[in-house]
């Protein structure tokens, strides 16, 4: 009976010891806690008045500083902004430049831009319908190999909103209309 006494005793005294070291260990957490929340409370202050002295500041500035500061820091940031706007050409796999001087009605320089000032608005009404029927002949062979290289033929193009697009017939449907 000693025995279990004794042996009874020292349980309790460890699980009290125990215990006193949990409660000691939740105080010096609870301390610390309380203690950051101070720091930080000191922290925000810090920066809340540091933020309002770069305020007052900036309004002391006039407009040719605030100009000068905001290329200043365009100049910093062109780099990650060249960056940015490039990113979607990296998915280009490739460009064609095509140069069509010399085409009648684009860009020609042989061509005179006829003004109302002009005599006769630049030629009489045949020379104008001959010159139309002559530009459309020229651009449409131009035209019509630049939508198919792009992915457009003409012969798509209107379709789908009940228009249609009629060029010359090509020599296979010239044929098949005379066979017939």
């Amino acid at each position: 009976m000693i025995d279990a006494t004794a042996k009874s005793e020292r349980e309790a005294f460890r699980v009290v010891t125990l215990a006193k070291a949990d409660k000691d260990v939740a105080e010096q957490r609870a301390l610390a806690e309380i203690a950051g929340a101070k720091a930080s409370e000191v922290r925000y202050e810090k920066d809340a008045d540091g933020q309002r002295k770069l305020n007052e500041a900036e309004n002391m500035r006039n407009t040719s500083n605030r100009r000068s500061a905001i290329y200043e820091n365009l100049v910093k940031n062109l780099p990650s902004i060249i960056r940015e706007t490039v990113k979607p050409i990296e998915n280009i796999e490739s460009i064609k430049i095509l140069q069509v001087d010399g085409v009648p009605g684009i860009n020609s320089p042989s061509e005179t831009i006829s003004s109302p000032e002009q005599e006769g608005g630049g030629g009489n009404m045949t020379d104008k319908i001959v010159s139309s029927a002559m530009k459309y002949r020229t651009q449409m062979a131009f035209v019509d190999g630049l939508m198919k290289e792009l992915g457009l033929p003409l012969e798509n193009i209107g379709s789908a909103g009940g228009m249609s697009f009629r060029n010359f017939p090509s020599d296979d449907k010239k044929q098949g209309k005379d066979g017939e």
